[in-house]
């Protein structure tokens, strides 16, 4: 009996040591965020992957490649911390800021996502410039642009209609 009480102590306490150590979403979300900034920081586009969804290692090859292309720059020179976490189900946006000596803070965001129980950063190459989807604005169309006539156009047209 002795034994049996043993080993259901040790199986409980061992559940209850597993449960009390492991990591919330939020700190799971921090965690990788911040490994993946700092991977890319440091132009560690291999290392960043390891932080990343599947699909986003397109993007991160593109980015290793031009990187490559520009030649020698300064690495890990950037501060970061993170602002915010909102958790919408699998989905998770981080607000952050990046600080760096003698430049005005940037602030921007990263998409996450969980896959497979692990929250991984989702990087597109539209979203290259942290997270943010570039929009393009767009001109008012002039008079010339449209299929409406102008006033004079109108004027010519009453004057030829018959009476």
């Amino acid at each position: 009996m002795k034994k049996v009480f043993r080993i259901m102590a040790v199986a409980v306490l061992g559940i209850a040591m597993a449960t009390s150590c492991a990591k919330s979403d939020e700190d799971q979300i921090k965690d990788n965020a911040m490994g993946f900034l700092k991977a890319i920081d440091n132009m560690d586009y291999a290392g960043a992957k390891a932080y990343a969804t599947p699909e986003s290692a397109e993007a991160l090859d593109a980015m290793a490649s031009l990187a490559g292309m520009a030649g020698e720059q300064e690495k890990g020179k950037g501060n970061f911390t993170i602002d915010e976490v909102k958790i919408d189900g699998e989905a998770a946006v981080v607000n952050y800021t990046r600080n760096e000596e003698g430049k005005d803070a940037e602030k921007s965001n990263l998409n996450m996502q969980k896959v497979d129980g692990k929250w991984l950063v989702k990087y597109t190459k539209e979203g290259m410039g942290g997270g943010d989807e570039a929009v393009e604005e767009t001109e008012e169309p002039t008079e010339e642009a449209t299929d409406q006539p102008t006033e004079e156009e109108m004027a010519q047209a009453e004057a030829n209609i018959p009476e």
